[in-house]
């Protein structure tokens, strides 16, 4: 976590113990403060540690730690102080809860082939027998629809982790994994994309798989980022039922071990065994 340098709105970044500068304050293990400067290629972060809320609460914006891009809810996304693993999580409930940005720009590298990005998000699903989607730019089925997601497809009951990038006619990038995702059971996805060709698909340090691709013509001017919801091109939406704790978002694909630190800060924050 890089947690935000105020403690109830009083700034508290050049205090000192005794003259010595005071790098982090830790409350049962968790950092709730820290002087360390964000990483320079940090451009979103989402942390529910970072929200000032009470229990219940309407999610609304999620500030973005960077100052970067703040996500604006739709319906009623809330704020739970036992969330995943009995910590602080957004809650989105099958029907009509999300964020969202309404303009393509700030997520657009998701899925327009050109740019390297490292992205990870923390996040548990609940429920059964549908398609339930944590992280979308807005439309991977059908003709028509363009951008990235990742999902959980249950609609057998097979649990499916699914990462998808299309063109509009067909998925240029698709990386699964079955029975890869299940119910009940918190998890920590990365994608890494080299910037080139290869996207890699990650849960926790373990390679899910990998695809390659020539072919990245996605750009597409209604595409919306979404948080918790998508619509496929038969306007059917495909809600994500379940919390999501954290995700970052770095214009740079990572090294194995600058993704194993990462990886193991969000671990070690909602108690998830990688």
């Amino acid at each position: 976590m890089i947690p935000p340098t105020s403690i109830d709105g009083t700034d508290i970044s050049g205090a000192t113990i005794d003259g010595t500068d005071v790098q982090e304050i830790t409350v049962d293990g968790d950092v709730v403060f820290s002087s360390q400067p964000l990483p320079a290629d940090l451009i979103h972060q989402y942390s529910a540690f970072s929200l000032n809320l009470s229990n219940g609460a309407t999610v609304d914006p999620w500030q973005d730690d960077s100052g970067n891009q703040n996500l604006q809810a739709v319906g009623a996304p809330t704020y739970v102080t036992n969330g995943i693993n009995g910590n602080p999580s957004v809650r989105y409930d099958d029907n009509d809860d999300l964020h969202k940005v309404n303009t393509k720009a700030p997520f657009n590298f998701l899925h327009d082939g050109t740019t390297a990005y490292s992205c990870y998000i923390v996040v548990e699903t609940f429920g059964s027998g549908g398609l339930y989607t944590p992280l979308s730019t807005q439309g991977v089925f059908g003709s028509g629809q363009r951008g990235a997601s990742i999902n959980r497809d249950d609609r057998g009951g097979n649990n499916n982790l699914r990462f998808r990038v299309s063109n509009g006619s067909d998925s240029i990038v698709e990386i699964e994994s079955s029975g890869g995702f299940p119910a009940n059971s918190p998890r920590i996805f990365s994608i890494h994309f080299d910037g080139l060709d290869t996207y890699r698909l990650f849960d926790g340090k373990s390679l899910v798989g990998s695809d390659t691709t020539t072919n990245q013509s996605t750009s597409d001017s209604n595409t919306t980022f979404q948080r918790g919801e998508t619509e496929n091109s038969f306007g059917v939406t495909e809600p994500l039922d379940g919390d999501v704790g954290a995700d970052r978002y770095y214009n740079t694909e990572h090294s194995s071990t600058r993704r194993d630190n990462e990886i193991d800060d969000l671990a070690n924050q909602f108690s998830i065994s990688v």
